[in-house]
């Protein structure tokens, strides 16, 4: 009995550790996501490309926030949490290295667009 206490408390400490929840999606499916939360204040898509290619081009309502630039995680720390992120670069790789970071945050959902906005 006290076997089976002690794994039911490990296993209730162990899902208070979980945090971001990254949900890998691809362009083509993150462009049907966008337009169901066109309207939801809650969904939020993160550009992380650099300001120039930002300019360039990029998915209507996304905010820019510079993965190459010395304050990313601090722009980062002072979004809510609790909202829905999509994130993407150019080709996933940038994104994906980002999502360590969203992770040590503390965000709840971060959907990681894997094949980035050159396949958007």
């Amino acid at each position: 009995m006290k076997k089976l206490l002690v794994v039911v408390l490990m296993l209730t400490m162990m899902v208070g550790v979980v945090q971001a929840a990254e949900i890998q999606i691809t362009a083509k499916d993150s462009k049907a996501m966008i337009e169901k939360n066109a309207k939801d204040p809650n969904f939020i898509i993160i550009d992380i490309r650099t300001p120039e290619e930002y300019a360039d081009s990029h998915i209507d309502k996304a905010i820019n926030i510079d993965f190459y630039a010395d304050d990313f995680s601090d722009k980062l720390a002072k979004l809510d949490k609790n909202k829905t992120y999509m994130v993407y670069c150019r080709s996933g790789n940038r994104s994906g290295k980002a999502m360590p970071t969203f992770d040590s945050l503390g965000f709840k959902t971060v959907y990681h667009m894997v094949d980035g906005y050159k396949n958007y």
